[in-house]
């Protein structure tokens, strides 16, 4: 058995000044975790239950150049979350093949990222694009040998950073 309750809640604003454009919103969240797996001869019950709250804001600014609308501005931040699937969470090991079982990770937590976009248009047509994005307790497969044999299971093991320039047209 397994269930997850999210109880969310949303404010959005929006506000124009001139040729600045401005939005702010923000979600707060609950998020509420049980688990039950009933054992068998070999495996023990396992449950866990897990409780968490998060704010996720996000910001977005344009500013209009010139007042032909050639050259427009813009910037955005915003926070992410990416929760793990159930498959993940799930302790009882399945073999994989003769040498390797899988395991999930009762204990995994969610991935978060902040994202951070600077772009400029000109004419509407030539945008360019500078972002960064820092993730953590991302999710990837650990490995751990025992007796020989592999355990595969996820573990909240990265930092990431990523920057991207794109630069493109548009008709």
């Amino acid at each position: 058995m397994y269930d997850e309750w999210i109880h969310a809640g949303y404010v959005n604003i929006n506000k124009s000044i001139g040729r600045l454009g401005l939005q702010l919103g923000l979600r707060a969240e609950n998020t509420t975790l049980k688990g039950n797996q009933l054992g068998n001869i070999e495996q023990a019950d396992s449950s866990f239950t897990r409780s968490y709250f998060n704010v996720f804001p996000t910001f977005y600014a344009t500013y209009q150049a010139d007042s032909l609308g050639n050259h427009v501005w813009s910037f955005s931040f915003g926070r992410r979350i990416d929760r793990p699937f159930f498959q993940d969470l799930n302790p009882f090991i399945s073999p994989l093949d003769k040498f390797t079982f899988y395991g999930g990770n009762p204990g995994l937590l969610p991935t978060y990222s902040n994202n951070y976009s600077i772009t400029h248009s000109f004419k509407n047509t030539i945008n360019t694009t500078i972002s960064y994005a820092k993730t953590i307790d991302g999710i990837n497969e650990t490995l751990e040998i025992k007796d020989g044999i592999y355990y595969s299971r996820p573990g909240n093991i990265s930092t990431n950073h990523t920057i991207c320039v794109v630069n493109g047209s548009y008709s």
